[in-house]
């Protein structure tokens, strides 16, 4: 169930957002990340998805939880954050192959009048930055229509990120 990984690359009150070119999420700004390779680690998956898709060559990223979306599938992803220097250049908007990566205040991800941001991370974001343990967020839907959203702490957290899928 555990096929993705999702990082939020952080600088003071800013965080790399990516808006997607193509779907799933096409137009909407969200985290980086993607697929967990065969034979790759968890951790693995999400720094080469992060340089892939931002350049940025991340170490050790902190484990931040996971998060379950319950709908016509089930889906489940690993949750990442990583505090970064900006690049020189990373006041500009940048296109990529996998659409416009671009720093965003948190205050405007989380502005309720938002609606360019994926909605399941206006959800996440504020807890998964705000508490120290891994957390678990739970998303409940029925087609695009989200039903219940509950979250909380995850125990024994730390083996998920070293395991190989």
């Amino acid at each position: 169930m555990y096929r993705y990984t999702l990082c939020l690359l952080k600088s003071e009150n800013e965080v790399l957002l990516l808006n997607r070119e193509k779907p799933p999420a096409m137009g909407l700004w969200n985290g980086v990340g993607g697929k967990i390779e065969s034979g790759e680690t968890v951790e693995a998956s999400v720094c080469r998805e992060v340089f892939e898709e931002t350049g940025y060559k991340i170490e050790h990223p902190l484990y931040k939880g996971e998060v379950i979306l319950h709908g016509e599938q089930q889906v489940g992803m690993h949750l990442f954050v990583v505090e970064v220097t900006k690049h020189e250049a990373a006041d500009k908007v940048q296109r990529t192959r996998e659409g416009i990566l671009e720093w965003k205040q948190i205050d405007w991800v989380l502005h309720p009048d938002n609606m360019g941001i994926i909605s399941n991370l206006k959800q996440y974001l504020q807890p998964m930055l705000d508490h120290p343990m891994p957390r678990r967020h739970t998303f409940r839907y029925d087609g695009h229509e989200l039903l219940t959203y509950t979250h909380d702490q995850l125990d024994e957290a730390s083996s998920i990120v070293h395991k190989t899928r």
